[in-house]
């Protein structure tokens, strides 16, 4: 998979109009700490950001980024950290800050990943259907164990498996009890075999990508206005 997709509005020496030698050495530095970003994605949302004529596409991890904003919820100035380089989590949002500011925030970002931040994150691996591949999923229902149904939800620092039963009334099916699973790496089911619970610490992940987007924006001057979606 291509891991960084760099795409041009303008081609450095092509712009519309004049840019300074400084300017143009700049973005060059950029573009170089851009290609050698290193870290890997499993999903397909991607980090953009606008400078002066240039576009850049980051892929990240959803799992890594959901783990930052749970395991910061709590901190309003780290939480504001996290919001300036990933956003809210609204599709397609849009924002503007300076490369200062992003660089700032992301200094901010590694050193509470550093000081112990948990950003763990469970997920079940395992065949949900007859004649469907195995794949990784945040939460599974229609298990069934022992004869009854289950639902297997993992995510953020959570692996939770629910006994569901119909109500009482008959117009849908509750969660009648739940049981903390983070302890277990499988769970056997009547219906669908072996499931297998990850337990993925992104913190070192996170940092690799935290460090490589700082070299990128320490490539820009500080005051430079820089445009920023997640989509």
């Amino acid at each position: 998979m291509e891991l960084v997709r760099d795409l041009y509005e303008h081609q450095p020496g092509q712009h519309n109009s004049p840019v300074a030698p400084e300017e143009e050495e700049a973005y060059r530095a950029f573009l170089l700490a851009v290609r050698k970003l290193k870290w890997r994605s499993n999903v397909g949302l991607f980090l953009q950001v606008k400078s002066g004529g240039h576009t850049h596409e980051f892929n990240i991890d959803t799992n890594a980024v959901a783990g930052l904003f749970a395991a910061a919820e709590g901190d309003p100035q780290l939480r504001n950290a996290v919001r300036l380089v990933f956003g809210t989590g609204v599709p397609d949002e849009k924002w503007k800050t300076t490369a200062g500011t992003i660089s700032t925030a992301i200094s901010e970002v590694q050193q509470a990943i550093s000081n112990g931040l948990s950003t763990c994150t469970y997920s079940i691996y395992g065949t949900h259907a007859p004649g469907v591949p195995a794949s990784s999923a945040s939460s599974v229902s229609g298990i069934i164990i022992e004869g009854r149904q289950h639902r297997l939800v993992g995510g953020v620092d959570r692996c939770v498996l629910e006994q569901r039963e119909l109500s009482a009334d008959g117009t849908k099916v509750i969660a009648v009890s739940s049981k903390d699973v983070r302890h277990l790496s499988r769970i056997h089911t009547d219906n669908m075999g072996d499931l297998l619970i990850r337990k993925r610490k992104k913190s070192g992940s996170v940092l690799r990508l935290l460090r490589e987007l700082e070299k990128a924006m320490s490539a820009i001057p500080t005051d430079t206005v820089v445009e920023l979606m997640v989509g």
